[in-house]
């Protein structure tokens, strides 16, 4: 949580992680309207260079979140999370909203797919909708000749076009 206000650029609306512990090495995440606005509220009344400044150490920065957020979760009376837990929902409301995964592997971070899509946690419905897709018309290109069907509805020329 070494986040300073200088790493937040107010006017493109981007927050630069520099030093970060993955391979993909330092990088910008864009931040929605909301992120900006309590940020934009938050440096108004800044008492540290720190976004996230310790209470008990003048200049310094929160050493760890837990704690204070375990408190948060129970005041709020939410299901009990673990802080960790923000980056999957980041990760699987941004798939939800229909964002890449190359795009959300970069906005977390990870040097490989494979981590975000760990992350990426796709829920009963969005995966039924995904199937549900293939309820739709094929596509076909309006430039090919079809080929002639049979009454069963089977291609002459190739079996893979037949309809079932």
């Amino acid at each position: 949580m070494s986040l300073t206000w200088d790493h937040i650029d107010f006017t493109r609306s981007v927050v630069r992680v520099m030093n970060a512990k993955s391979r993909s090495g330092n990088r910008s995440i864009p931040l929605n309207r909301m992120a900006h606005t309590i940020l934009t509220e938050l440096q108004r009344s800044k008492t540290s260079l720190y976004v996230f400044a310790s209470n008990r150490k003048k200049d310094s920065r929160l050493l760890d979140l837990k704690e204070g957020f375990k408190r948060a979760v129970k005041i709020a009376d939410l299901p009990q999370i673990r802080f960790h837990d923000l980056r999957h929902s980041f990760a699987t409301r941004l798939v939800q909203a229909g964002v890449d995964i190359i795009t959300v592997q970069h906005l977390l971070g990870h040097a490989k797919i494979t981590m975000t899509a760990r992350y990426a946690h796709s829920p009963d419905p969005s995966r039924i909708a995904a199937v549900k897709q293939l309820d739709r018309p094929l596509q076909t290109d309006p430039n090919r000749c079809p080929a002639e069907k049979s009454e069963a509805g089977i291609s002459a020329t190739n079996p893979a076009e037949s309809v079932i």
